[in-house]
């Protein structure tokens, strides 16, 4: 029986020829940029949605109508902040990975259930009130992307 491989949420790429190393080098130099820049972005509607939601009404911020529609556009924001640095992609990651620890950890039958149903809400209220994480997770990704580049074009 083959042995399953231990995945991270952060994973490193391999190369097969120095092409490929360079041209993920370049896209990945750019797209660092971009999901730096996102993580900054990602950071206002961070800290005005979880201002917004424990100091105010929560449905002050979400309502579509008046007011509402500024907690709306800082989900939106923070939504394709997320996608434009990859944090879309480890959010589901994380959320895997909890339900199937929680799911391990917990040998009571009914409550084992109740913590991996409970994983979903958590993963959402990650993406979308807190967005400046996962934008730090797709930001590490590319990081780790870059350094891997790097190290591949120095050994050729």
């Amino acid at each position: 029986m083959k042995k399953k491989e231990k995945t991270s949420l952060i994973e490193t790429p391999t190369f097969e020829t120095a092409d490929a190393a360079e041209a993920l080098h370049k896209k990945e130099k750019i797209w660092l940029t971009v999901s730096l820049i996102a993580a900054a972005v990602a950071l206002i509607p961070s800290v005005l949605l979880v201002y917004g939601m424990t100091f105010a009404k929560p449905d002050y911020f979400l309502r579509t109508e008046g007011s509402g529609t500024i907690g709306t556009i800082l989900l939106v924001v923070g939504f394709v902040c997320c996608v434009l640095s990859l944090g879309f992609f480890g959010v589901f990651k994380f959320f895997g990975k909890t339900i199937k620890w929680s799911w391990l950890l917990i040998p009571i039958f009914p409550i084992d259930l109740f913590a991996a149903v409970m994983a979903i809400p958590v993963a959402l209220v990650m993406l979308f009130v807190t967005p400046v994480i996962p934008c730090l997770f797709g930001v590490w990704q590319r990081k780790k992307n870059l350094d891997a580049a790097n190290l591949f074009l120095a050994v050729q």
